[in-house]
């Protein structure tokens, strides 16, 4: 097959400065980002350009189409915030002292602390029990835990089952959505069109995420958005 041909003149437009946490967005169409200064989420519809306010004290940590999960407060609490209507909601089976950072179409997955016991094995190296993997199915509330150090705790997050994963859960595979090619260019790919693009970038991306016809990427504190000539 012939290579595909490269498209010039992409447009780059700065969204905003944003804080440590890296921009989430859900694949389709909305984009959380924390704007630098600013006690809430910011949440842009990609498809319009809209911005609106949401969470305050949280951060996305993972998203499905339409729903992001949340970590609020000091401990992290797990919330969904539904894009399209804003609505932030506390999912069932969620306990105080979880931490959730992976999420599929049925279940958000994370883990506990450890009991605070020590374990000293014979050669004398003592370490606190690690506590055990959590998942919740946050459609339903039903509640399911791991123990990583006994089983095997990959599991496929998008059946309402919880089989374990054919592979490595999609949270463990690194996503690179732009093609390096020196001198400051990257290449990416429009996803609706299939164009490859040539576009230079201030510095190397850091976190990158797609929208319909748009690529979102963090750079230096900046959140760019990429998108096709109008």
């Amino acid at each position: 097959m012939a290579a595909q041909a490269l498209h010039d003149h992409t447009r780059v437009r700065t969204i905003a400065q944003i804080r440590h946490a890296f921009p989430i967005g859900d694949g389709r169409r909305f984009v959380v980002f924390h704007r630098a200064g600013a006690p809430r989420l910011t949440l842009l519809d990609a498809s319009t350009g809209v911005e609106r306010n949401v969470a305050r004290g949280c951060d996305a940590t993972a998203a499905q189409p339409g729903v992001f999960l949340l970590a609020c407060g000091y401990h992290g609490h797990a919330a969904l915030l539904f894009a399209r209507r804003s609505r932030l909601a506390f999912p069932i089976g969620v306990r105080p002292g979880d931490r959730y950072t992976a999420m599929g179409r049925y279940w958000i997955a994370g883990s506990r602390p450890g009991s605070g016991v020590q374990q000293c094995p014979a050669d004398q190296s003592c370490g606190y029990a690690p506590g055990p993997d959590v998942f919740v199915n946050w459609r339903t509330g039903e509640r399911r835990t791991c123990d990583p150090s006994t089983a095997a705790c990959d599991f496929d997050l998008d059946r309402p089952g919880l089989p374990a994963a054919a592979s490595a859960p999609a949270r463990h595979r690194p996503h690179a959505c732009v093609e390096r090619v020196g001198a400051g260019r990257v290449v990416w790919t429009d996803r609706a069109t299939h164009h490859r693009w040539l576009t230079r970038l201030p510095g190397p991306p850091d976190a990158c995420l797609h929208t319909a016809h748009r690529l979102f990427v963090g750079v230096g504190g900046a959140l760019l958005e990429l998108a096709p000539p109008a």
